[in-house]
Order: structure tokens, then sequence, then C-alpha cells
């Protein structure tokens, strides 16, 4: 997901900017099952973050804003997953897809999950890494702000649609997730 985000500051228009968005989409929709879902018969082997504690289900909150906006519209169905008559076309506030905060949300919750996960369900350096995917760091202007690894989540507030970025609402900053590895 991070690696979508990486990929759409470097190209944030055209056809890279599509699958890129794609990518973030289908992993952010994995990761929001994953969290706030509960389990189905229909889906007896998918996980659930409840099958590795106990509190999760009462802990874990409501869903967050940004995510909940995007379960309430079925935008990961209607504007990605599915060919539908449905689809937004356009560019205008409907659109916007803000990966950025929808990153921070997960993330936030991958952090608690590394937390409430029981000892004898996550080993140590996967509840590490997920422990401290969210991180608290300083912008460039001093102000406290929250990151993934050296990512701040306000230089990729939005995107617009499936199909493009709007070059005004990408704002200067970088993102160096190179250190991150690829776990088993």
């Amino acid at each position: 997901m991070v690696f979508a985000l990486e990929q759409l500051a470097e190209e944030p228009e055209g056809m890279s900017a599509n699958v890129a968005l794609e990518s973030f989409a289908v992993h952010a929709r994995c990761l929001f099952e994953f969290l706030w879902c509960k389990p189905s018969p229909k889906y007896d082997n998918d996980a659930f973050a409840s099958d590795f504690s106990e509190e999760w289900n009462g802990r874990r909150g409501a869903i967050p804003p940004n995510l909940a906006e995007v379960k309430g519209r079925n935008r990961f169905g209607e504007e990605v997953f599915h060919l539908t008559y449905n689809r937004i076309s356009g560019s205008d506030e409907e659109k916007v897809w803000l990966c950025g905060e929808m990153t921070m949300e997960i993330a936030s919750a991958l952090k608690l999950f590394a937390e409430l996960a029981r000892p004898d369900a996550l080993d140590g350096p996967t509840r590490s890494r997920l422990g401290s995917v969210a991180v608290e760091g300083r912008s460039d202007d001093g102000q406290r702000t929250n990151q993934i690894l050296r990512l701040d989540y306000r230089n990729l507030a939005a995107v617009t649609g499936a199909t493009s970025m709007d070059a005004s609402q990408f704002r200067d900053g970088t993102i160096n997730v190179r250190n991150l590895e690829v776990g088993s």
C-alpha cells in the first residue's frame, strides 16, 4: 500500500497513476477488511484481526472517517473492482481519494493490532514492524505530525478518482520507503 503511494507521488497522472491507485485500493480494502470486518461463514478461510486477539473487537474502535466514507459509498467496489454504470465521471470533489489519510487510519489500527495480538499469534519481528508503521515525526516547520516511516500523510492528502491526480493536490515533500522489507 505504501509502495503504491510512492508510485503516485512519482507519477501523479496518467496510466501509471491509475495502476498505482488501483494497487492502493486493493491493499487498503484488504487491510480494511482484516482490521474492521468480522468473519463470515461464506469466506471461512479469510483472516481477521479478531483471529489474533480476543480483545480486538472491543478495542479497535469504529471505522475511521475516511475509510467509513469509502465503505459507505462502496467506492472500492464501484470505482475500482467492478465494471458498473455507477462510475463517477469528471474530477470533482466526489472523486477524490484521500489516500494519505486512509493510510494513516490503517497504520494506526495496525499499531494497535500489534499491541493486542496474542504472543502465540504474532511473532516478534512482525509485531515490531507493525508497531512501528505509524510514527510521530516533525514537519518542515517543526510541528508534530504523524508519519508512515518517513511519509507525511499530508504530502499525499488527495488523489482524484481512479484516473488521475490533479497536480495542485500534491504538495512538495518526498516519500522514502526504500527501507521497507518484504516479509513472508
